[in-house]
């Protein structure tokens, strides 16, 4: 009971924390018909994202390569609603009218806390909310001087602890994936530093 209210109460910390980030809205602008500006958007779970046409004559869409996530028409001269990413990965999109544009939302992972000593445990967190029907998590884990290898796959949960048995530097990366399907790619690399 104890272990679990130590847990909420970290992932409350760690929601409140994304909110204040989220309440400071990322906003990628069209550039005529070449790109989006930016063209990678680096956000932390939860915070959102909303896209610019500035435009006086070119319709855009905004539409995620991994169909279903969201698909914005974009009108000249207007800007879309804030879109919340609350999952960690490498989202990317494109614009259906005019092909070669292309953009990413990587959206980091987030840990409580990210530097300890040998002993602690670690909050490791890949979402904010539940993953959309039909998809899963797939998260992969790098213990120190090792490579990325998967460690929890096709799960739903948002969270898990980590209590590492060596001191060195962990790195986690997570994605989201269609059951069955394609995926994602995989968020920022997520360091935590145990000593």
């Amino acid at each position: 009971m104890i272990r679990r209210a130590a847990i909420a109460a970290t992932l409350l910390f760690l929601l409140s924390t994304a909110s204040v980030s989220a309440a400071a809205s990322v906003t990628v602008q069209t550039v005529n018909t070449s790109g989006y500006n930016p063209s990678i958007a680096l956000i932390s779970l939860a915070s959102t994202v909303s896209w610019q046409n500035q435009s006086v004559s070119t319709n855009h869409t905004t539409t995620s390569d991994l169909a279903g996530l969201w698909d914005l028409t974009l009108n000249h001269g207007t800007t879309t609603t804030d879109l919340a990413f609350n999952n960690a990965g490498s989202f990317a999109y494109h614009c259906k009218i005019h092909g070669n544009m292309r953009g990413t939302v990587q959206v980091k992972m987030a840990a409580s806390p990210t530097s300890a000593t040998l002993g602690t445990q670690f909050v490791i967190v890949w979402a904010a909310a539940a993953a959309p029907t039909g998809y899963v998590f797939d998260v992969q884990r790098k213990r120190p001087n090792k490579p990325f290898k998967a460690w929890m796959t096709g799960v739903q949960t948002l969270q898990t602890t980590f209590t590492p048995a060596r001191k060195g530097t962990f790195q986690f990366k997570a994605r989201l994936r269609k059951v069955g399907g394609l995926s994602t790619g995989y968020s920022p690399n997520l360091a935590i530093t145990v000593t």
